[in-house]
């Protein structure tokens, strides 16, 4: 006697079949879903295609100045610093703007500009060694930068930037002009012609 027994594999087959489709379409739902709710931008084949994206506007840096009297500066977030100028008249342009926080006229530039000039050519990173003869010369211990502070290290209370920004070493000559015997720029002029230093 033969039973006749029902094709198990087939129909195992198709239902495997069904249920893929069935998943199949339960993904699509649910990725069609989530764009609509989430608003998913549409898949891109072309690179033609591809929608536009706006460009991010750069960040902006305010930096305040630690003397009173200074404009801030604003430095884009994502710039890379440029060296610093090597220009004398970048620094003697520097320094002339900072004139009228001290009440010194243009007279007074004038005797700068010669004791600058006498002192260090308006280079920040001039260096005298003759101020620490028995010492290895550093910026530290040397008469240094367009000031010609000496020691170098004391125009660090102007910014810990003091080796490479001129800027910062022009804030402190200044300061220091004003605020020691000279008082000016033409008294500080006055006594580096007199005797050979200020």
């Amino acid at each position: 006697m033969v039973l006749w027994k029902p094709k198990r594999k087939a129909k195992h087959r198709k239902d495997a079949r069904t249920r893929s489709h069935v998943i199949s379409i339960g993904v699509i739902a649910v990725i069609v879903t989530a764009a609509s709710i989430f608003e998913l931008p549409p898949i891109v084949t072309n690179a033609a295609d591809a929608p536009e994206l706006p460009v991010r506007e750069p960040t902006q840096t305010l930096i305040i100045s630690p003397l009173v009297g200074q404009k801030p500066l604003i430095r884009d977030s994502y710039s890379v610093e440029a060296p610093p100028s090597k220009d004398p008249q970048d620094a003697k342009n520097f320094a002339k703007s900072l004139f009228g926080d001290y009440g010194w006229n243009d007279d007074e530039f004038v005797c700068l500009d010669n004791l600058w000039t006498r002192e260090s050519g308006w280079q920040w990173d001039a260096k005298n060694d003759a101020f620490a003869p028995s010492k290895e010369a550093t910026p530290e211990n040397q008469a240094y930068g367009i000031p010609q502070s000496g020691p170098g290290i004391k125009m660090a209370t102007m910014g810990d930037d003091w080796k490479t920004n001129p800027q910062t070493q022009i804030r402190w000559g200044l300061w220091y002009i004003q605020n020691s015997r000279y008082g000016t720029p033409c008294a500080a002029w006055q006594h580096s012609e007199d005797n050979g230093w200020y």
